[in-house]
């Protein structure tokens, strides 16, 4: 017969097994892969606004952008998709740039003292305009439901492409999507 001592042990044992046996199970799965995949807005939408300071308290206003394509992202760092596609969008602006597009990161809810860090932990540091809406107005007034979310301003500053959820911003489709918005209507 078992003490207490040793049936504790041995539960434990038991428990120990289990979870190397099952862990497999047990561990969340990877995360979706991110999509490569915009959706059209038709009619075009007019563009709401977009005020905000960047990462140096310099105001960006989206206006000063007509004439070309504007990829604006809401983001947030605690969002697992978010930090998975800011390499792609930093990879896209580096395409592009050059092409008459701009690329915004809108960052929702937090401040300089949280994003900045994040910025700079990242593998590759996005060179593109990161703006701050700490208090989630723009992300209202962009009916952004959720993070990420990314819209796709054409030149002549109608909303012509959404995606909701992690994109892959530098795949080909992607890239040549956003760049037909230079054409005009």
């Amino acid at each position: 017969m078992l003490n207490k001592c040793s049936s504790r042990l041995l539960t434990s044992l038991c428990f120990a097994v289990c979870l190397i046996v099952h862990a497999p199970v047990l561990h969340a799965e990877d995360p979706p892969p991110l999509t490569h995949s915009l959706t059209e807005i038709n009619p075009p939408l007019a563009i709401p606004e977009l005020k905000l300071p960047d990462m140096d308290d310099e105001i960006v206003d989206i206006e000063s952008m007509k004439g070309k394509v504007v990829v604006v992202n809401f983001w947030a760092t605690w969002c697992p998709p978010c930090r998975r596609e800011m390499a792609s969008l930093e990879n896209l602006y580096q395409e592009t740039k050059n092409k008459n597009v701009e690329v915004i990161a809108v960052n929702v809810g937090e401040d300089t003292d949280t994003v900045f860090p994040f910025i700079n932990s990242l593998d590759v540091i996005p060179t593109f305009a990161v703006l701050l809406d700490k208090d989630s107005s723009a992300m209202k007034r962009w009916k952004a439901r959720s993070l990420p979310t990314t819209y796709v301003v054409n030149a002549e500053g109608k909303v012509i492409y959404r995606a909701v959820g992690g994109c892959e911003f530098d795949h080909p489709d992607v890239v040549n999507k956003i760049q037909s918005g230079l054409a005009s209507d």
